[in-house]
């Protein structure tokens, strides 16, 4: 069950975990914020109602001028006065501003059991995969190169796309578009070349399906005025998105994009039942690779650099051609729901902090509390720890709980009217110069960077950064490992900080090791004796990569377990044989290195041995 508590350090947000204060241990991988998940939600079923049918029950509860000519029904937003929609605060008011006016036909003909072109012609097009293999996808290409000449009699058509980030705030006459272009090829020579505009705020399936139908509309001419072709031959970047549009069995139904596309090819394979249709994919960094060829020699990259090009250049539009619908395409809408979501959550994953002064948990002047004063300070047996201090009361609920955060986006009110802590303490945070927007990794969580240096923000794309794998360790695939990990991040682990916080009446225990330290995280991680610490993974800051860290904890399984350690790791009776794993793993990497022409690892691997 989880628990989301707000003095618990960091707060259940970070596409990670959260353990409860026995130590249970609840997983979730790229979990969002439960209000933004929300917030993502509707705003998708805000779009997907532009894709039901008229008279849909949905629609009756609309506005006129949105119902689609639907008969409305007697509670509908029509018939509701401004006053009355203001305190019902009706969902469906959202409607009115949907911002994607893509044209949906969901009862279309076209697209019912028997009409769609896989019922009637279900084995006409033949796609040619390309392979996954390097080598043989090199091997591919150079087939295709040939294709043109090898194939006099076949029509190619070479299609691409290049997709031109859309920003609002640019005036409307310098706006980029997204651009397609095609070149038509027979017996070896450029018959056609065509740049059309996308869109300004389309995805990838716009910027292909439309690239296919333009070439489709071109083949079926070419056929009509009797040009003597035995086989059609479409290039695209993706034979997926083009089975996707051709079944139409994908939500939502009645796409005008999907629709049409199956009907060029239906058009083709009705008039023209002697012609093989063929679908074959590349990859653009070939076909915008350097090469040797001119367009003369009927090879088929040359054409296919000329395609990008024109398609790169041509990024704007004409004075005459500014009318192009401005509306979004609906994936286009449906995705930046999901792009919005995950930059509100990151934003307040990172937070935004006053720069000039230390944050509060960083207060006292003895830096009790700052990683260099838990490193500096060796108390005794009998000294309490500096989470018990007076001083600031850093450490404690009332220390750090009342600084953690802003309110979240789904708790707007300045007068504290809903929350716990109410206007008083609220008003506090607001006013503290050290307050912290929209924040939701709270001040326990351990702030970790990649190998660039970049701070780690959570993500929902294959497990966020946490399910990767690093140096040959893959946190997710050994549950133990994984939890140490995430209590690390949390600082909700089984050590002597944790303690105090949560069982401040217990007798505190100072770290087993040499010093005598408060066993807090920064001591285990940094200085404490009983563990190890690759050399190339630690520096004066400790470990701040979550390679870094995962390294540390792979090669010292009791930190931070509930079984800590006695005697120092490499007195421990397994690690000879860890050590001369890690041996074998340096060779066979040394080996990969060597065909790589890169210089080899030597030295010693972890930093006690080379002190």
């Amino acid at each position: 069950m989880l628990r989301l508590t707000h003095n618990q350090g960091a707060r259940w947000i970070t596409g990670a975990f959260r353990t409860s204060p026995m130590g249970a241990m609840t997983a979730v991988a790229g979990l969002m914020p439960l209000h933004l998940q929300l917030k993502k939600l509707f705003e998708r079923s805000v779009i997907r109602i532009n894709t039901l049918h008229p008279h849909h029950p949905v629609l009756s509860l609309l506005e006129r001028r949105k119902a689609k000519g639907s008969i409305l029904h007697p509670n509908a937003l029509e018939r509701k006065s401004k006053t009355i929609r203001n305190v019902i605060k009706s969902p469906l008011d959202s409607v009115i501003d949907n911002p994607s006016s893509e044209i949906f036909d969901p009862l279309s003909e076209h697209i019912k059991p028997g009409h769609r072109l896989v019922d009637r012609h279900p084995d006409k097009v033949k796609f040619v995969l390309m392979p996954k293999n390097r080598k043989d996808r090199d091997e591919y290409h150079n087939t295709l190169n040939l294709a043109p000449v090898r194939e006099p009699n076949a029509l190619h058509l070479f299609t691409a796309g290049v997709k031109h980030k859309f920003d609002p705030n640019v005036p409307i006459s310098h706006r980029t578009h997204s651009h397609i272009a095609l070149v038509t090829i027979l017996n070896g020579r450029a018959v056609t070349s065509k740049t059309r505009a996308a869109g300004r705020r389309v995805n990838e399936e716009t910027i292909v399906g439309w690239s296919t139908f333009l070439a489709l509309i071109k083949a079926h001419k070419k056929l009509q005025k009797g040009w003597h072709i035995s086989k059609v031959v479409l290039y695209t970047t993706s034979q997926l998105i083009i089975k996707n549009l051709m079944s139409t069995n994908s939500k939502p139904l009645g796409s005008q994009l999907s629709i049409a596309v199956s009907l060029a090819f239906d058009a083709i394979a009705t008039d023209f039942p002697e012609v093989d249709i063929e679908v074959r994919g590349f990859n653009k960094s070939w076909a915008t690779a350097p090469g040797t060829y001119t367009e003369d020699s009927g090879m088929l990259q040359p054409l296919a650099q000329r395609a990008y090009y024109e398609a790169e250049k041509a990024r704007t539009f004409t004075e005459r051609s500014l009318q192009f619908p401005q509306s979004a395409s609906y994936h286009y809408t449906r995705q930046k729901t999901t792009r919005d979501a995950i930059s509100l959550w990151q934003l307040g994953f990172q937070g935004v902090r006053m720069p000039n002064e230390p944050p509060p948990h960083m207060l006292s002047s003895d830096s009790i509390g700052t990683r260099q004063g838990l490193i500096v300070r060796s108390l005794g047996l009998n000294m309490p720890p500096p989470h018990i201090l007076l001083s600031g009361s850093i450490g404690t609920r009332s220390g750090l709980g009342n600084y953690q955060c802003g309110p979240p986006p789904h708790m707007p009110s300045s007068d504290g009217i809903g929350t716990r802590s109410g206007p008083s303490v609220r008003s506090q945070m607001q006013d503290s110069p050290y307050h912290i927007k929209t924040c939701f990794k709270g001040n326990s969580w351990y702030d970790i960077n990649d190998k660039e240096g970049n701070e780690i923000l959570p993500s929902h794309l294959q497990g966020g950064p946490w399910f990767q794998t690093y140096q040959g360790v893959k946190a997710a695939d050994n549950s133990p490992l994984f939890a140490r990990l995430m209590r690390v991040m949390c600082n909700h682990a089984p050590i002597g900080e944790y303690r105090v916080r949560f069982f401040p009446d217990e007798p505190y225990k100072a770290c087993q090791c040499d010093l005598k330290s408060p066993e807090t995280r920064q001591h285990l991680l940094m200085v404490c004796s009983l563990f190890v610490r690759r050399i190339n993974h630690y520096d004066l800051d400790g470990i701040t990569t979550i390679r870094g860290l995962i390294l540390f904890l792979q090669d010292n399984p009791q930190a931070f377990s509930f079984e800590p350690p006695e005697l120092p790791r490499q007195a421990d009776e397994s690690w000879p044989a860890y050590r001369r794993e890690l041996e074998l793993a340096r060779d066979e990497e040394n080996k990969r290195r060597k065909k790589k022409r890169l210089p080899p690892l030597v030295g010693p691997i972890f930093l006690h041995e080379s002190i």
